[in-house]
């Protein structure tokens, strides 16, 4: 019997230990074990202290950036898109410009539509770029990293 072990052993490549770290209660619910693990240190880098008020700052204006609803520029720009194509689409097919409710549509209403939609998303698209610069430079305020020659 010890020879079918052996032979087990050698080709299933098992190595056993016993277990001699292992502490259970009498019912065996609470096991505890210890084990040890290989810790990677990082590559060492300097540490610098950042206040907890600074971090709550910065939470609360991603907070309030997240709160952030449909961005109302892209609508204007696929009106504008919409208005101005349908003034060309007109133009390209010879619409007549008569006092008919299709021809002032398309020779009236829709090219001052299109060009107001694309003057509000040239606003608002300007506000969000601002908007993402205020940030950036809200956050550069309070995660300041010191220089070398700030040190000396």
């Amino acid at each position: 019997m010890e020879e079918i072990d052996d032979i087990y052993q050698t080709f299933s490549n098992i190595i056993s230990e016993d277990s001699g770290n292992v502490i259970s209660d009498e019912n065996n619910r609470n096991l505890q074990y210890k084990d040890t693990y290989n810790i990677h240190l990082p590559k060492a880098r300097d540490k610098i202290v950042l206040d907890i008020d600074s971090i709550e700052k910065l939470q609360k204006e991603c907070k309030e950036i997240k709160k952030a609803k449909y961005p109302y520029a892209e609508l204007c720009l696929g009106l504008a898109s919409l208005l101005l194509g349908a003034f060309l689409s007109a133009l390209i097919s010879q619409v007549t410009y008569e006092l008919k409710f299709l021809s002032v549509l398309f020779y009236s209403f829709c090219p001052v539509g299109g060009v107001g939609c694309s003057v509000a998303y040239w606003f608002l698209r300007k506000s969000n770029i601002v908007d993402a610069k205020r940030l950036a430079d809200y956050v550069e305020e309070y995660l300041v990293v010191p220089s070398e020659e700030s040190e000396k």
